[in-house]
């Protein structure tokens, strides 16, 4: 229940904006009735009926699969789409105003434009530039069980470090070392952390580098913050990621979806599970 309530949580701004557009679409579609209803515009119920009806199911898909989550968007454009042509067309024969088979290119059209919004033609007209984002999460365990999780270094890696890192090594004694690690199962990609700020078991922050990546690539190069404050039973983990180069649409996309909060409750369901089977009795 714990990590549904979690999924849930990072799902809050995607919500915001479903339930937002649920209420307009309803209300869009139904502005054409002059009707009330307990003294209230037609519209205005409509809207509540839509918003009502339409979000949790929305919701409640997107929770269970998350890897469908981003359909989300795709009905959010689509269905007021729909609306605002329906009632230009005014066809009260057809569903929301329009022949059903107008509604495959209108879904077609916004799938491709949720996938293209951070991509080349947004990048152009809003070029890349430094942004940096924060993000915030809560743990069981204490700082001092964290830190390794967070914070791992060659000298730890093998038992802190996630299953997708294929070689850690120090590149110098003192405080750089290089990660080697996989990318969609078939590309590896190498990053230099460059450490900067060590204060155990509190903060830690260091530099990230690509040195492959072309000098316009989003995201090759910046630098991350961790922060791990006590707070009575539990520890709140607060992550600085500022990045030399991030677009807006990305920046965007990252902040709906809450992106690197659910890497950090990846991160922290990781180090409970392990720290829960360490202590339970053999």
């Amino acid at each position: 229940m714990r990590w549904f309530l979690k999924r849930l949580y990072r799902e809050r701004r995607r919500l915001w904006l479903v339930a937002f557009v649920t209420f307009a679409t309803g209300a869009i579609i139904f502005s054409v009735f002059p009707a009330t209803v307990f003294g209230l515009p037609f519209f205005l119920v409509a809207g509540l009926a839509f918003l009502f009806g339409l979000t949790p199911f929305l919701m409640l898909i997107v929770v269970l699969f998350p890897s469908v989550r981003h359909s989300a968007e795709t009905a959010v454009l689509w269905v007021p789409l729909g609306a605002v042509g329906g009632v230009l067309v005014n066809n009260s024969d057809t569903f929301g105003g329009l022949p059903m088979w107008i509604n495959i290119p209108i879904l077609v059209i916004c799938y491709v434009g949720v996938l293209t919004y951070t991509g080349p033609v947004i990048n152009r007209l809003f070029p890349a530039r430094k942004m940096t984002s924060v993000s915030h999460s809560i743990s069981t365990l204490t700082p001092e069980k964290l830190w390794p999780y967070f914070t791992p270094t060659p000298d730890i890696a093998s038992e802190y470090w996630d299953e997708n890192v294929i070689s850690i090594e120090w590149m110098n004694a003192a405080d750089t070392y290089l990660i080697t690690h996989r990318m969609n199962d078939i590309a590896k990609v190498e990053e230099v952390y460059a450490l900067e700020h060590v204060d155990f078991p509190g903060e830690f922050r260091f530099r990230f580098d690509v040195p492959s990546a072309a000098k316009t690539a989003i995201g090759a190069s910046g630098t991350n913050t961790v922060r791990l404050i006590k707070d009575g039973q539990k520890t709140r983990v607060q992550m600085t990621r500022t990045s030399d180069r991030m677009t807006w649409g990305r920046k965007l996309f990252f902040w709906i979806d809450d992106h690197f909060g659910r890497l950090d409750d990846e991160t922290i369901r990781r180090a409970e599970t392990s720290d829960a089977a360490k202590t339970q009795p053999a």
